[in-house]
């Protein structure tokens, strides 16, 4: 991946971050994310699907709540694996974090 389609994914999912916590509408953050998707390699492409759905289910559940993805550590784990499989292919983005 060039360093501008890692920057542009990178963006994007921080876009959805802010969707979980009610900062972006979701739909803003999904639009964007297709966007992009038929460009990602297949791997990469599939973290960012499990991640847009840790956000659709965040919907609705105030951040602080024990439910909330962040808080029952869901969204954590599929955002390691989402760094994981981007990191390999954007090596100039530090991503072990």
């Amino acid at each position: 991946m060039s360093e501008d389609q890692c920057l542009a994914v990178i963006m994007a999912m921080s876009k959805l971050e802010l969707a979980m916590v009610g900062k972006v509408p979701l739909a803003d953050a999904r639009a964007e994310l297709a966007g992009l998707q038929s460009t990602l390699p297949e791997n990469v492409s599939t973290r960012v699907d499990e991640l847009v759905a840790v956000a659709e289910s965040a919907q609705g559940i105030e951040v602080g709540d024990p439910a909330h993805p962040m808080a029952t550590g869901e969204f954590q784990e599929a955002n390691k694996l989402y760094r994981e499989a981007l990191a390999p292919r954007c090596p100039s983005f530090d991503l072990d974090y």
